[in-house]
């Protein structure tokens, strides 16, 4: 593999897992370019217009110099704001576009200062300037409340021997013929993971703790994080052999016996109560929602969700037929806010309806308190809205009923096929990150256009599609009460 500077991001990166590094400058060198997704352009985008109002607010102070690039120990350090102090020393500044210091803007300081040292650089200190979590947008931005400096003199001081070794480390491996080891991170590392799911097989590929094409492996637990690293290394692999006691509680026990009874659980009292909560007329909502470290519009708070499109499907009876309601903004930014728009058709939507029925309640509720605080003229409708939901999620975080097919898992993705046997993956857009970056990019501020249209129809499509599957979780969980599953247990 060519030898190049290890760059900061690299860094970072390695502390992570070195094999990440590894393979993704053997693709860069392979490919002659590195590719990037619009996530991860947008990411690059935040940070970047963050930097930029930085670069502009401490341009008054005589002593910075910004985007000051130094090498040494074969790596590269690109200091966002380097402080020249009257004694000679300097001081590097991380800007960052977080609300909240984070770790890893601690490391690249600790990096930087190791990097500035060696260059003969007499670095002393560091501060990270972050977004002020409290910051509410004005009609204008004010850069002296959007940013706060904090000194991280201590943090950084103690870990400046570790940075070399890692360095040293980083290099020997990148040397190397072969990639180094998988990390220990298997269930978040985006390289890591995918290796380790490949390796899981019997050769015909299929996993070999799966049952009828569901898989039963002991990862699979519900919120298991704390125990089933001691469950792989007591020898277990399969959920059906974890003894019950050997589980941390009710919800995990029941998983496993619905697992070994290779049935659904269900507590017919506790899901026929669910049920009757959810009167009519009902409707069934979700948004989807932007967030920008810059708030982009007054009122605004850095990172807020801010909604952009809602879908709503309502039946006024039982039995009776299903409208759909939806709304798409036009833009969100200081020469057009949709806010108001969209909370005024919501509201209309939502009328009379006696539940307002969502999946992962307290989303939908946080946003409607957002539409009430930025729409004065709406705010009553829209929060006696958030006072009539009811979280369809509820009846599976507490296991009121569990299908083995949901694999542990409660979110709308796991719950529907579990369910319903119906799920949305071949969709143009399949998520909600997808759909805000597709608005982000190809359609707020767009004019008219084939291209602008097919965005805005993929869009409909899979906000329609989650309210859609709301009312075919909830017409089965009323076919499940009114069925042999609780008839039988009576």
């Amino acid at each position: 593999m060519e030898t190049a500077p290890i760059t900061q991001q690299e860094y970072l990166t390695a502390g992570r897992c070195l094999r990440r590094v590894y393979e993704e400058r053997a693709r860069a060198f392979e490919n002659g370019s590195e590719q990037s997704d619009s996530s991860e352009r947008f990411a690059a985008e935040q940070y970047e217009r963050v930097r930029a109002i930085a670069r502009d607010h401490f341009a008054a102070r005589t002593d910075c110099t910004f985007n000051v690039s130094v090498g040494a120990l074969g790596c590269v350090a690109v200091v966002d704001i380097l402080e020249r102090r009257p004694d000679g020393s300097v001081r590097p500044i991380v800007v960052q576009p977080y609300t909240g210091v984070k770790p890893k803007s601690l490391e690249l300081l600790r990096y930087q200062t190791v990097i500035l040292r060696e260059a003969g650089y007499n670095a002393q200190g560091g501060a990270v300037v972050r977004l002020a979590k409290g910051y509410v947008r004005g009609t204008f931005l004010e850069p002296a409340e959007l940013f706060v400096e904090e000194e991280c003199r201590k943090q950084i001081r103690g870990g400046l021997n570790s940075v070399r070794r890692r360095i040293s480390g980083l290099i020997e491996v990148l040397g190397q013929r072969k990639p180094p080891e998988p990390c220990d991170r298997l269930d978040r590392c985006p390289v890591c993971s995918r290796l380790s799911g490949s390796s899981q097989t019997d050769g015909s590929g299929d996993s070999p703790s799966s049952t009828g094409g569901i898989d039963t492996g002991v990862h699979t637990l519900f919120l298991g994080y704390g125990v089933i690293g001691d469950l792989e290394r007591e020898g277990y692999s399969d959920l059906s052999d974890v003894p019950l006691s050997r589980l941390p509680g009710r919800r995990q026990r029941l998983q496993v016996q619905a697992v070994r009874d290779g049935r659904r659980h269900v507590d017919c009292n506790a899901l026929r109560e669910f049920v009757e909560r959810c009167r009519f007329p009902r409707v069934f909502l979700d948004f989807e929602t932007v967030s920008a470290a810059v708030p982009p519009v007054e009122g605004a708070r850095p990172w807020e969700h801010l909604p952009i499109q809602f879908s709503v499907h309502r039946q006024e009876a039982a039995g009776g037929p299903i409208a759909h309601r939806w709304f798409i903004a036009d833009d969100l930014s200081e020469l057009h806010d949709s806010t108001r728009e969209l909370a005024e058709t919501l509201v209309d939507a939502l009328s009379d309806a006696r539940s307002v029925l969502a999946f992962s309640a307290p989303f939908e509720r946080r946003i409607l308190h957002l539409l009430a605080r930025r729409c004065e003229r709406f705010s009553t409708d829209l929060r006696n809205a958030a006072d009539r939901l009811v979280d369809i999620q509820e009846p599976f975080v507490r296991f009121m009923l569990y299908e083995p097919a949901q694999q542990g898992r409660t979110g709308l993705k796991a719950v529907l096929p579990a369910l319903t046997g119906v799920d949305y993956y071949d969709l143009e857009i399949a998520n909600g990150r997808e759909a805000s970056l597709a608005w982000y990019y190809d359609y707020r501020g767009v004019p008219p256009s084939p291209r602008r249209e097919k965005v805005a129809e993929a869009l409909r499509e899979y906000c329609a599609l989650d309210t859609l599957a709301l009312v075919d979780i909830v017409r089965r969980l009323e076919e499940i009460v009114d069925g042999s599953d609780c008839s039988d247990r009576e």
